[in-house]
């Protein structure tokens, strides 16, 4: 979709968040790769400054049709929300995260919410549609999934087993530190508290990198949104219709301006009101001396 800032000051980058959208059952190194492969790729001009980036993940009633089957207590959508929220934890920016089927519906609450007017919003799957974001096949990414790591975890057996496959998992880099111990919590661990996950905003000491040394190649077209999470993506990761029918790309991006038009109008109107307000309160009489 085409940028446009919406009054950032000449010579200064536009405010910008991200959202992802998907299950996020458990939201793992491609995913965070994804995200943050599209913040870089926003910001390589110098035109936009990605201020937050966020996970819109998809309700229980969707990744339980998925399953076919009941949720473990780490499936549920408030416990996805929670691992999604840790990401912050492992990558060392603002990250956060909303329990919502739509990407648009959860960035405009997001900016309505947390952001000044101006700040532009952008999906990671559209991002990746256009290129320039992480393809599946990369590195250590080349075979992961949440399907691959939840057969992982129910093939393991009893919780033991399953709290060492998150480690494993951990170990390789192919899930965060702070995801890691937030799932074992979840799972059921009693975490010694020099395991519980660091503070917001701090960098904790993983054994490698979320997702490993893993190469960025600009330009590529991206798999991302087809791969790391087109297994466990809402109907609206393919920015479906309400009718049900997929639409074109310009379609999409025609409805994606109309879209951030209107949500730009809605968060000006308050303060457009606030001022006619104030400009209008008749002043107070000073009084004689």
């Amino acid at each position: 979709m085409p940028r446009r800032s919406f009054g950032a000051s000449r010579g200064s980058p536009a405010e910008a968040i991200v959202v992802f959208n998907g299950c996020f059952c458990p939201v793992h190194a491609g995913h965070v790769r994804a995200l943050e492969d599209t913040k870089r790729k926003l910001e390589a001009d110098g035109k936009v400054r990605v201020v937050a980036g966020y996970f819109a993940v998809a309700p229980d009633h969707y990744v339980r049709k998925k399953l076919q089957g009941g949720l473990e207590p780490w499936m549920t959508a408030a416990a996805r929300v929670e691992l999604c929220r840790a990401v912050a934890r492992d990558v060392g920016w603002a990250v956060s995260a909303e329990e919502c089927e739509s990407w648009k519906r959860c960035g405009a609450a997001a900016l309505a919410r947390n952001h000044a007017a101006h700040t532009e919003l952008f999906g990671v799957r559209a991002e990746a549609k256009q290129g320039g974001v992480s393809r599946k096949g990369d590195g250590a990414t080349a075979e992961l999934s949440s399907t691959v790591i939840r057969a992982e975890l129910a093939e393991a057996g009893d919780l033991a087993a399953q709290l060492a496959v998150v480690d494993g998992l951990v170990g390789r880099g192919l899930l965060g530190h702070a995801v890691g111990q937030c799932l074992k919590r979840q799972m059921g661990a009693a975490l010694l508290p020099d395991e519980l996950p660091a503070a917001a905003g701090t960098s904790p000491q993983s054994p490698s990198p979320v997702g490993g040394e893993l190469p960025l190649r600009a330009g590529e077209h991206a798999e991302a949104a087809q791969g790391f999470a087109a297994e466990d993506a809402p109907e609206c990761s393919s920015c479906v219709a309400a009718g049900g029918t997929e639409t074109t790309g310009e379609e999409e991006r025609a409805r994606d301006d109309v879209e951030q038009e209107t949500a730009r109008k809605q968060r000006e109107v308050p303060l457009q009101a606030t001022s006619r307000s104030t400009a209008s309160a008749p002043r107070r009489a000073t009084p004689a001396q």
